[in-house]
């Protein structure tokens, strides 16, 4: 269609809009590629001792393995959903869950991939932990240590740094003298 056409479109959907006519509102799409949400539940990692439970969203029909490259995609944890076992400490609550609480689940074996939720008793408000079992291995020449597999901002959420120094940490001073053959171009 032409510019013309566009805006001659335009104004005569406005014109039935203020005079109360025009096509019904479009449905509602879904919220994710889940589906309808279903509420949330809290999620945190088992292996950083500082980390807290936070809110991941889920929605009906989804699998655990849904819902743990979910969380690792909201909370930055930069590996695949391969790389992440889900284990249920409480169905739901308003209290968090006790170190205690945390370690029996940690001991039942880890929910299955290909269950749906509901199977694996998670519904909104439940309470789970996620544990990063191994990182993927390093393709040849590259490092798969922790520092180096994980997003910067992971790293300082968590404390630390990636690599001894960013190139913006690196002291500028002159540029008279900082080169080899400086003294060769004057």
């Amino acid at each position: 269609m032409s510019a013309p056409g566009v805006a001659a479109a335009a104004a005569a959907d406005v014109a039935g809009a203020a005079a109360g006519a025009g096509p019904p509102p479009a449905p509602a799409r879904p919220a994710a590629a889940g589906g309808v949400s279903a509420g949330s539940v809290f999620v945190k990692r088992s292996d950083v001792a500082r980390a807290h439970f936070a809110e991941v969203d889920i929605f009906e029909a989804d699998t655990v393995a849904r819902l743990a490259d979910r969380a690792s995609l909201k909370r930055g944890w930069g590996v695949d959903a391969a790389y992440v076992d889900l284990f249920l400490v409480k169905p739901g609550g308003n209290d968090e869950p006790t170190a205690a609480e945390e370690g029996a689940a940690l001991a039942q074996p880890r929910l299955q991939v290909g269950w749906l939720l509901s199977r694996a008793l998670i519904s909104s408000g439940a309470w789970v932990v996620a544990r990063l079992p191994s990182l993927p291995a390093a393709a040849h020449g590259e490092c798969a240590c922790a520092c180096c597999s994980q997003p910067p901002f992971v790293l300082v959420e968590q404390g630390g740094r990636r690599g001894s120094r960013d190139v913006r940490e690196i002291p500028l001073g002159s540029s008279r003298g900082a080169h080899p053959f400086s003294d060769l171009a004057s």
